[in-house]
């Protein structure tokens, strides 16, 4: 199922008034008669339901939806309870949408004073509120943080008096902060974001000489990269090093290496090779932590050769081909459960051991810098096993496919792309299933080995 965080959100707000009214109630705590209060507020709130759409004022139209919900529940011997109870949503609505500090009392002073709540409100009761208010604002700061960003635009028309059609335009990706948000949860472990300007930055501070003495000792096959743009690929790799280093206890890395670009002099393909094969840690593209820690994972349980490549079937049509600047899939039989695999002009970065062929050559997209450089190889054909975690942490999506052979489109972003059948003619549930154009191709046949390591870590599994 997916995360639907904005019912989370609400969950969490319901969690933690929850949380409020046990402080201030103490002993006459009863969450049967808080609950479907905490339901009422949250549904005017949040989703602008209401029996009193005339009502504009937020508070007001609060007020009367509760009297509502009391008046069935409210008898002789807890009249005085629901009444304090309902006294304090004034103060929810305030608290769930101000910052509280302690240089904010005036708020606080209206409630520790108000004759209203027939509530004796202790010293240690009141240092309990401000405490648990302070922890709310930074529980809810994380939340907010995921959907901050100065790229959402809301247009308005007006239809008619005090009607008007409001419309979200957004021209940039979901944020995937709340991946990350799951996996430190899930796995235990700290997500650290560097600068990726200085991260470059520092690298053309290194001196050619240093990059040139490494390169002779470590040096790749490669084909028509020119010395500059070889040293600047190696410069890169020595100033991730030196952060890998620095922080210390890195299982994985990556970077935002495309949409970033204009950062960099070159592209991290050389620096994740050596990465992986020099300092053993797990790499993975364009910033993708979703990637990150399915490989780590699959790879840690496994010890098998695995790449993670944009996934393109043939259902999905012209967006595809466009997307490469191709013509059309190849002409084969049975289409709807093939796919093509293409990343940055080539099959995909794979580390050398991985692979049967392994060539670095110049760069191909044009969002990079021109003296980028990009990898150009092959893993075997024959059975693979696509893998990778959901967002939220908790289930493991398998698909079952083949690499049947490679295909080449001189000139466009697909120079090699490799050629991909589903095992189960599933190729209409991929598209249902498929939770990102990111896939992660392990080579063989391993379903039964990823559904053990599941039942291990406790992930579900679908296996298409």
């Amino acid at each position: 199922m997916d995360y639907n965080i904005i019912l989370e959100y609400t969950k969490f707000i319901k969690k933690e008034f929850l949380e409020f009214y046990k402080i201030v109630l103490g002993s006459s705590y009863e969450k049967r008669i808080i609950d479907p209060m905490l339901d009422g507020y949250i549904r005017v709130r949040y989703y602008n339901e209401t029996n009193y759409p005339q009502t504009t004022d937020l508070i007001e139209r609060l007020n009367r939806e509760l009297k509502d919900i009391i008046k069935p529940i409210i008898t002789d011997d807890n009249e005085e309870k629901i009444k304090s109870i309902y006294s304090l949503f004034c103060y929810v609505a305030y608290f769930d949408e101000c910052y509280i500090t302690e240089s904010q009392q005036t708020i606080l002073d209206c409630f520790f004073e108000d004759e209203n709540i027939k509530i004796k409100l202790t010293d240690e009761i009141k240092k309990q509120v401000l405490d648990f208010l302070k922890q709310f604002e930074q529980k809810k700061e994380k939340f907010h943080t995921l959907f901050r960003t100065k790229q959402f635009f809301l247009r308005e028309k007006r239809l008619k008096t005090n009607l008007y059609n409001m419309t979200l335009e957004q021209n940039v990706k979901i944020s995937n902060l709340y991946s990350n948000y799951a996996i430190e949860k899930a796995f235990n472990i700290k997500i650290v974001y560097q600068s990726w300007k200085a991260v470059n930055e520092r690298a053309r501070q290194i001196p050619n000489a240093d990059a040139a003495a490494l390169w002779k000792e470590r040096a790749v096959p490669q084909e028509g990269v020119p010395k500059e743009s070889i040293l600047k690929a190696v410069k890169l790799y020595m100033a991730v090093r030196e952060v890998i280093q620095k922080t210390g206890n890195v299982c994985g890395v990556g970077s935002n290496c495309l949409n970033e670009s204009f950062h960099s002099d070159t592209t991290p393909c050389l620096a994740w090779n050596w990465v992986f094969e020099h300092d053993h840690i797990i790499w993975a593209c364009e910033g993708d932590t979703v990637t990150l820690i399915s490989k780590f994972i699959l790879y840690s349980a496994l010890q098998k050769p695995l790449m993670m490549t944009n996934i393109y079937p043939f259902l999905v049509g012209m967006a595809a081909l466009k997307h490469e600047k191709i013509d059309t899939f190849p002409n084969i039989a049975d289409p709807d459960n093939h796919a093509l695999g293409v990343h940055c002009g080539y099959f995909g970065f794979a580390p050398q051991s991985f692979c049967t062929h392994w060539v670095m050559r110049p760069k191909v997209l044009a969002i990079v810098n021109d003296n980028a450089v990009m990898i150009d190889c092959r893993m075997k054909c024959g059975p693979i096993t696509m893998a990778k975690l959901r967002s939220d942490m908790k289930g493991i999506t398998i698909i079952e496919a083949e690499i049947e052979d490679y295909v080449q489109y001189p000139g466009s972003d697909c120079r090699n792309g490799a050629l991909i059948r589903y095992r189960n003619k599933s190729g209409h549930k991929v598209m249902e299933a498929l939770s990102s154009h990111h896939a992660i191709l392990i080579e063989g046949d391993i379903t039964h080995e990823l559904v053990q390591m599941a039942k291990v870590y406790g992930f579900s599994t679908e296996v298409i």
